[in-house]
């Protein structure tokens, strides 16, 4: 039982809904694998890169399919931080994520 709450924590984090999404990292799924398993189960870092939008171009004949994560600009600046320190192949799709939203100007 245990086991289940964790995943629903991970994967949802209903405590900071409804709130805008701003930042879509895309990496793709060996980067991805790589560092979510430097993460600890338990770390806010490791439910940021959970939060996964489906993409429906996926199929089993892309070569090299990509995941999408939705984030905030201040956990994807944590996820930055982190990449740079434990999983470096990471930092370069992440800090073009938070570029992107940074030269973006912002709707009044």
């Amino acid at each position: 039982m245990l086991w289940s709450g964790i995943l629903f924590v991970a994967r949802s984090r209903p405590w900071q809904y409804p709130k805008e999404m701003s930042v879509v990292v895309t990496l793709d799924r060996t980067t991805y694998c790589g560092f979510v398993r430097k993460l600890s189960l338990y770390s806010l870092p490791y439910q940021i890169m959970r939060n996964l939008i489906p993409d429906p171009s996926w199929s089993d004949a892309d070569p090299i399919p990509v995941m999408k994560v939705t984030c905030e600009i201040e956990e994807a600046r944590v996820l930055l931080d982190l990449a740079n320190r434990v999983y470096p192949d990471a930092a370069p799709d992440i800090s073009k994520a938070i570029d992107s939203v940074s030269e973006t100007p912002a709707e009044e």
